[in-house]
């Protein structure tokens, strides 16, 4: 469908708090609301036209989420991501801030440190210190026009942690990212690879492998130690799925592997 991006859309009496809220969060008006992601066009016609056809019924009760509910976000993904989702893996939450503050209530202690790589958005900071938990902050530096991080900076950062927390281990989840992890994983006393054993998990592998001789980093390869995690996720719901998991058999897995670590 042809879509218009030129009309503009008068917002000044809509109670727009990306505009409404420039004094209270900057103390100006004088600033260009980019805080937010909240942008200046209408919604597309379908949207609008659904949302009105609803409001008709004249009855705004509480919602289910259906099936296609689920079945849209993993086919979004997929189509845009090439990302197949396990639909028992996906659950719901009021929104991406409301997630957030969950998340360090669930995983950190009153008054432990959260560390945040900076400039990101705010809100990481307003879900964090209202658990009266502390802000610290790893500043990411643009190098030849390219935001990365700062390695040395980082590294400070996980000794002052590792010496000043209460943590016995300090454990890393990595996940795919980009060449640069190898800086951290450098700074591992012990890297545990979980690997499958498909021919692309192990292609995969072998090529990751492959990328640490040629750069030279025979040593991450030296204590890295290769598990196969057990995967019984038929058992979990969606509904409580972090509980479920951290007490789950992957959970006593990974306890007994920093049992062993530590002994």
């Amino acid at each position: 469908m042809k879509y218009d991006f030129d009309t503009v859309v008068d917002r000044s009496k809509n109670n727009a708090a990306k505009y409404d809220e420039r004094i209270k969060k900057f103390g100006t008006d004088k600033v260009i609301p980019l805080w937010i992601a909240d942008m200046d066009f209408k919604s597309p016609q379908p949207v609008i036209d659904t949302l009105t056809a609803r409001a008709q019924e004249g009855i705004w009760g509480y919602t289910s989420r259906p099936a296609s509910y689920f079945e849209a976000i993993c086919n979004w993904q997929q189509r845009r991501h090439g990302w197949t989702i396990d639909r028992s893996l996906v659950s719901w939450s009021l929104g991406v801030v409301p997630a957030l503050s969950m998340l360090v209530k669930l995983f950190t202690p009153e008054g432990s440190k959260v560390l945040i790589q900076t400039p990101v958005y705010g809100e990481f900071y307003d879900v964090s210190e209202a658990w009266n938990r502390t802000v610290v902050e790893n500043k990411l530096v643009e190098k030849d026009g390219k935001w990365t991080v700062d390695w040395e900076d980082w590294e400070r950062l996980l000794q002052e942690i590792v010496l000043h927390s209460s943590y016995e281990v300090l454990i890393l989840d990595m996940g795919e990212n980009g060449d640069e992890d190898f800086r951290l994983l450098e700074m591992c006393r012990k890297i545990y690879m979980p690997v499958l054993n498909d021919t692309l998990s192990v292609c995969k592998v072998t090529q990751f492998e492959n990328l640490l001789r040629i750069w030279n980093k025979e040593k991450i390869l030296e204590k890295t130690e290769k598990v196969h995690l057990p995967f019984h996720m038929d058992r979990i719901s969606s509904d409580a799925y972090v509980e479920q998991l951290v007490w789950s058999e992957l959970g006593d897995y990974i306890r007994e592997l920093l049992r062993k670590e530590r002994s």
